[in-house]
């Protein structure tokens, strides 16, 4: 608005076009075009207001203003004390140098030069400097990339779940305060439960699952898979390239139900087949390995084949184990017994190089691992003698076995008490004390469930046959025969069933545990010769505890997606780990066949994590399923993680795929 003095008195009102704030509350705002007239100017509707404040000159003013450029101040006392602190060096302040320009700046000393905002230039005219002009003062935080209201962060408060300014992105939460609680038991959880605050966290039995059993066919050079609760050969491998010749005979299992398995054959290899999630290595999009006894591949032919590493001719015992290695990083390694030279190796279980430390003095026909990372085997002594060995600095403990007892097979109760096959005994660390069975008890292998109870021997007349095979009673000791279990090779699955290898035979037999009735299972095998851990079931009773937590989020039916942020709040005390891998499909049935792949592991790694960029780096599509596995480790069986909640996020783009 121009306002002017016209001839005669009379005043003349141009009204120019400006945009209507809020700091214009009061006036009339909006007007458009030029009044003229006489008398008026105390036209109730009009307010002459350059500052937009509602503060000016006219009758639809607040109240008059005594500084027109800055829209904080109005009363005189405040134009006063506002000129004397900038020692009328701004706006609205008097000058006298008419037409001289000088820097000037609205907003408070510490946004100048911060974000968006930066300083403008003013003029001396008709006695006072005029507005600030060019200057950009602190606004209202916008999702633009900018730091708008001069802070110093950008985009605070105003970004999407997915961390940027994308309106389609969605956050899916899972745990404690979410719309969605943890729910073990509709998600698959194993060895899992939720706090009464309903965080997640490992169960106090803990035992995670897995329902194969390796076993292995010494007289043909391969070792069969075998589903525990069908009974059904899934797979069967080649051990090496010498066929029978290499004489595979111990198996270890990990948590995943990966086999290695340990020729006794001149090369002394050991082979690693994974279970599941078998790498698609040619990438062809399908994982090809055998189906079973009748589709045998080639060795290192078949996509579940690992690695092979020789150790030495007469290879034997063979444990898995979980660590947790520095800066918190969970490493897994296998070690394996050389009964030619009497040392024990440990190879790194992800690629089969070994490490480099290698324990002697052994003779490990057998090998188990128990708590507080020890490794049991036997002694290369002159007399029956236990061997332990700490996994952290290989320290060696020597512990003979009482007199007249023999050694053959080996395993560790979930107390930590070492059981030896030959002439059965138990021997327990913490009272360094021995005990045994209530009768004359003899067998090759042996394998404990998780109450402790042992199972050992085989039926009169095989080869070790001396009346049994027996169940021992963990807590009296009392020895019970099973009647037709006539194996030599011992292993207990995750349903608590006991199988027993035949000797050099075709047959396995699955003993239930609360009955003592046997079933026999013919897949057939082909002279089998084994005695060890063959489910895995040993390595986490008697060590780590570990739980699983598996969840399945679905987004953007029908349009493409984009999977993003992972953050979580736990509490991860030391000796415990916590870890999430993801896999993605369209479907359930083709994310069910996917391998899983790492995203974090706490610690090291802190919340967030990006999945979009892991699933990126290793040229795995986003498909609308995504299903995230937890898994919670504990290193001393003790100290337990605790996960509060979990956070995913997704953007969907419109349109079709």
């Amino acid at each position: 608005m121009e306002k002017r003095l016209g001839s005669g008195g009379t005043w003349i009102i141009t009204l120019l076009v400006f945009a209507c704030g809020a700091a214009c509350a009061g006036c009339a705002c909006g007007a458009v075009g030029q009044v003229t007239g006489e008398g008026e100017e105390d036209d109730p509707f009009e307010c002459y207001d350059l500052d937009l404040d509602g503060y000016g000159e006219g009758g639809g003013c607040i109240g008059s203003d005594c500084n027109d450029s800055v829209p904080a101040i109005h009363l005189e006392q405040e134009c006063d004390e506002y000129c004397r602190t900038a020692r009328d060096l701004a706006p609205g302040c008097a000058c006298s140098d008419v037409g001289a320009s000088e820097a000037c700046y609205g907003g408070g000393a510490e946004t100048l030069g911060v974000g968006a905002c930066r300083g403008g230039s003013m003029t001396c005219q008709e006695g006072e400097w005029g507005a600030c002009l060019g200057q950009v003062l602190p606004g209202e935080e916008v999702c633009n990339e900018a730091d708008d209201d001069c802070d110093g962060e950008t985009d605070q408060g105003v970004l999407s779940p997915c961390g940027d300014c994308n309106d389609e992105c969605e956050e899916e939460c899972l745990g404690m305060d979410c719309p969605d609680a943890f729910d073990p038991a509709a998600d698959g959880g194993e060895s899992v439960v939720v706090t009464p605050e309903g965080a997640l966290t490992i169960d106090e039995e803990a035992t995670v699952k897995n329902h194969v059993i390796w076993v292995a066919n010494t007289g043909e050079g391969t070792v069969s898979k075998v589903d525990t609760r069908t009974r059904v050969e899934t797979g069967r491998y080649r051990t090496g390239l010498n066929g029978a010749a290499d004489s595979p005979s111990r198996t270890t299992v990990n948590t995943h139900g990966d086999v290695v398995v340990v020729n006794r054959g001149g090369n002394g290899d050991a082979t690693r087949y994974d279970a599941s999630d078998c790498a698609d290595r040619d990438g062809d999009g399908v994982v090809e390995s055998s189906a079973g006894a009748a589709d045998v591949r080639a060795f290192q032919q078949d996509e579940c084949w690992r690695w092979t590493t020789p150790i030495a001719a007469g290879a034997r015992g063979s444990a898995f184990e979980i660590r947790l290695g520095l800066d918190g990083i969970v490493e897994e390694y296998v070690w394996i017994g050389d009964y030619t030279h009497f040392d024990v190796h440990e190879i790194d279980a992800q690629d089969g190089f070994a490490t480099g430390r290698i324990v002697g003095g052994a003779a490990p026909y057998g090998i188990a691992l128990g708590p507080d990372n020890l490794l049991w085997t036997f002694a290369n002594a002159a007399g029956p003698t236990l061997l332990s060995i700490d996994t952290d600095d290989l320290d060696t403990n020597l512990v003979p076995l009482p007199a007249g007892e023999t050694w053959y097979g080996i395993t560790v109760d979930p107390e930590g008490r070492v059981w030896t096959g030959g002439s059965v005994a138990r021997y327990d660390p913490e009272t360094n004390t021995w005990a045994g069975p209530d009768v004359s008890v003899y067998g090759g292998g042996i394998a404990c469930d998780a109450e402790g109870n042992a199972y050992v021997g085989e039926i009169a007349g095989a080869v070790f046959g001396r009346g049994g095979p027996w169940r021992i009673d963990a807590e009296t000791m009392i020895a019970t025969v099973i009647p037709g279990a006539g194996g030599h090779g011992w292993a207990v699955d995750f349903d608590g069933y006991a199988w027993s290898i035949e000797f050099v035979g075709t047959r396995a037999f699955v003993v239930d545990p609360v009955t003592l009735d046997v079933e026999t299972v013919t897949p057939p095998f082909v002279s089998a010769y084994t005695y060890s851990d063959m489910t895995g079931f040993q390595l986490v009773n008697a060590t780590n505890p570990e739980g699983r937590y598996p969840h399945v989020f679905d987004a953007c039916d029908g349009q493409r997606v984009r999977w993003g942020t992972l953050t979580w709040d736990a509490v991860v005390p030391p000796e415990t780990s916590l870890a999430f891998r993801v896999r993605t499909a369209d479907d359930l049935a083709a994310l069910a066949a996917k391998p899983w792949t790492d995203v974090a592991t706490a610690p090291p790694q802190e919340s967030p994590a990006e999945i979009g960029d892991v699933l990126d780096a290793a040229d795995i599509g986003h498909g609308h399923l995504l299903e995230v596995e937890i898994i919670l480790r504990s290193f001393d069986r003790e100290a337990r993680p605790v996960l509060s909640s979990m956070r995913v996020t997704r953007s969907c783009v419109p349109g079709f795929e």
